[in-house]
């Protein structure tokens, strides 16, 4: 494990979007298919510990989803009451060697509101993003974007999709540069082209009106993980499944950052955990 750290280079990708929209499984299969061992013996032990609870369709996931809550699911609820199943509420780091002499340390982040304040330390750590977004769930809401489309700024926004645009937000007003747009778990609408292209169309127009993102600079990838096979699709390898996206799979884009010059003069951010009160003499101190 810690050899993995004598890599010259170490790149941070932030992996964000809504909850349960399948961050949490692709961060961990890369990690099954670049530390295979690790991985194994991991999953072993995660097995051992929840007995009948252990669920293979969350194989994935559980490298991410560490704390045993995460790991079994449980109910929570929001600031307004509403109850949801919780699965992701830690930020949670993967260093997955790629490359020879690079290091690419995947930040998993919450995607649900309730963990806000989790999710925006999380993007902060990150040189580059990757946007995670079911396909499925996003094309029943696709018409809520539409209509934002229609707005010259984006001032209020439906509740139904604030899992969408408030991650979005705070990864690009702290200057997370986005590698791509992942559109996952393709199988759920069974690869369907029309689908895809209506989506691709609408998010990239959304991501250039409300957040200044070119056209020509969104990068949409379609990807399928299902853990119960151990199959994926367009991640590591292109797939037939897919004959009409002509582009490179995910791992291409990813590999792709390494040749990116680095900048070294970034502004400094620093997310407030905590405030307190102003001490006499001094001014208000925060910590993060």
């Amino acid at each position: 494990m810690n050899d993995l750290w004598k890599h010259k280079e170490t790149i941070n990708i932030s992996v964000f979007g809504p909850a349960d929209h399948g961050k949490s499984t692709l961060v961990g299969y890369l990690f099954s298919q670049y530390r295979k061992e690790d991985f194994n013996k991991y999953i072993q032990k995660v097995q051992k510990k929840l007995v009948q609870d252990y669920q293979k369709d969350r194989m994935y996931a559980y490298v991410s989803d560490r704390h045993t809550q995460e790991q079994v699911g449980f109910i929570d609820q929001d600031e307004t009451g509403r109850q949801f199943k919780g699965t992701t509420q830690h930020v949670h780091g993967l260093a997955i060697p790629i490359i020879e002499d690079t290091l690419f340390h995947f930040i998993d982040n919450p995607g649900h509101h309730r963990w806000q304040k989790e999710t925006i330390m999380g993007i902060s750590r990150g040189d580059y993003g990757i946007f995670v977004m079911a396909i499925k769930e996003l094309h029943e809401k696709l018409d809520l974007f539409k209509s934002l489309l229609k707005e010259d700024k984006l001032i209020s926004f439906p509740e139904e999709i604030r899992q969408y645009i408030v991650p979005l937000y705070i990864a690009l007003k702290l200057g997370l540069k986005l590698c791509c747009v992942v559109f996952s778990k393709m199988d759920a609408i069974k690869y369907n082209e029309s689908i895809y292209k209506e989506c691709e169309k609408v998010i990239k127009e959304f991501l250039t009106k409300h957040f200044d993102v070119p056209e020509d600079k969104t990068v949409i990838v379609p990807t399928s993980i299902i853990a119960t096979t151990e199959v994926s699709e367009n991640v590591i390898n292109k797939t037939d499944k897919i004959p009409w996206y002509s582009d490179s799979p995910l791992i291409k884009k990813i590999v792709s950052l390494y040749e990116l010059p680095r900048e070294e003069n970034y502004p400094f951010f620093l997310p407030v955990q905590k405030s307190y009160f102003k001490i006499p003499g001094h001014k208000l101190i925060v910590t993060g």
